[in-house]
């Protein structure tokens, strides 16, 4: 009897190790998959978007834009594509002190808004409106992250027009 006990205790543990190992390693492969995809999205979005004060537009998740005093408007162009679908764009500010973000939906009833913003340093802060400025208080690389409020209601896939300004 002890014997059996002993066996079916073995058996669950290689059974458990085994179960944890393929866990793992499924884990790695799609780490190693993700970079690539990430740089995809950033090189096919970045010359796009660094055009001067033009209407651009994405349907990607990230979008790459520079602004400051001689390039200080931007307005793109953008459709979100559903709930857990955010768009990031990334800033590179050099000069100014205030950031203004002002997001127009396409339709009356969309769900949109500014969910965050991370700043230069890491420190994050949101949710936000649509119309939104921000106090600059160093130079560098701002995220932006538009979304959809998983608390409302109205229509999550929806485009919109992105106005940034810096003064």
């Amino acid at each position: 009897m002890q014997c059996s006990t002993l066996k079916m205790k073995m058996i669950i543990s290689c059974s458990l190790v085994s179960f944890f190992l393929c866990c793992c390693h499924s884990y790695t492969d799609t780490a190693k998959t993700e970079p690539t995809q990430s740089a995809t999205a950033k090189s096919t979005t970045k010359p796009a978007i660094n055009q001067d004060s033009v209407a651009n537009s994405s349907s990607d998740s990230a979008m790459y834009i520079s602004l400051d005093k001689k390039n200080s408007t931007k307005t793109i162009t953008g459709k979100l594509k559903g709930n857990n679908t955010p768009m990031k764009v990334y800033i590179d500010i050099n000069s100014g002190d205030t950031l203004r973000v002002l997001i127009q939906p396409s339709e009356k009833d969309a769900n949109i808004r500014i969910n965050q913003i991370i700043y230069p340093n890491g420190t994050a802060d949101g949710p936000f409106d649509r119309d939104k400025k921000f106090r600059l208080e160093q130079a560098g690389l701002y995220q932006l992250i538009l979304g959809n409020n998983l608390m409302a209601e109205g229509k999550t896939k929806t485009g919109f027009i992105l106005h940034l300004s810096v003064y």
